[in-house]
């Protein structure tokens, strides 16, 4: 059915992103391909990347501020259970690297909405790159 498609997309998208955030990029290579062989579109994946960047940056950003995890999580735009997630992953980022990753998937994203001759390349290129902003 069209929505258990959109569910499992929506889930790969995620699985995707955490893994390219928090690191573990083989997991974020092979769950790409895997998306890109069951038909979603490299625009989604650049996307979900986006998001999830701006909300590491944003976490990075406001964790030192004094509010609590309610208003925090809502300042971010996420709900209060992912703050853990978004802590686990802001370990590994600087404020410098996550504006660096940003400017890679802005690029990618440009190359799969038509610049590049293979987006499955640009989009495999993008996540090896986010990773050496993660690690820099």
């Amino acid at each position: 059915s069209t929505q258990s498609r959109s569910s499992a997309a929506s889930d790969v998208y995620k699985r995707q992103s955490d893994a390219s955030l928090e690191g573990r990029l083989p997991d974020a290579l092979e769950t790409l391909r895997w998306a890109l062989s069951i038909g979603v579109q490299p625009a989604a994946v650049t996307a979900a990347m986006a998001r999830g960047l701006r909300s590491v940056g944003l976490y990075l950003d406001l964790r030192s501020q004094r509010m609590g995890d309610k208003q925090l999580a809502q300042t971010i735009g996420v709900s209060p259970w992912k703050l853990k997630s978004l802590n686990k992953q802001a370990r590994s980022w600087s404020k410098a690297g996550v504006a660096r990753a940003i400017r890679l998937v802005n690029t990618c994203d440009a190359a799969v909405k038509g610049a590049a001759v293979d987006p499955d390349y640009a989009l495999e290129s993008m996540l090896i790159a986010i990773d050496e902003a993660r690690q820099a």
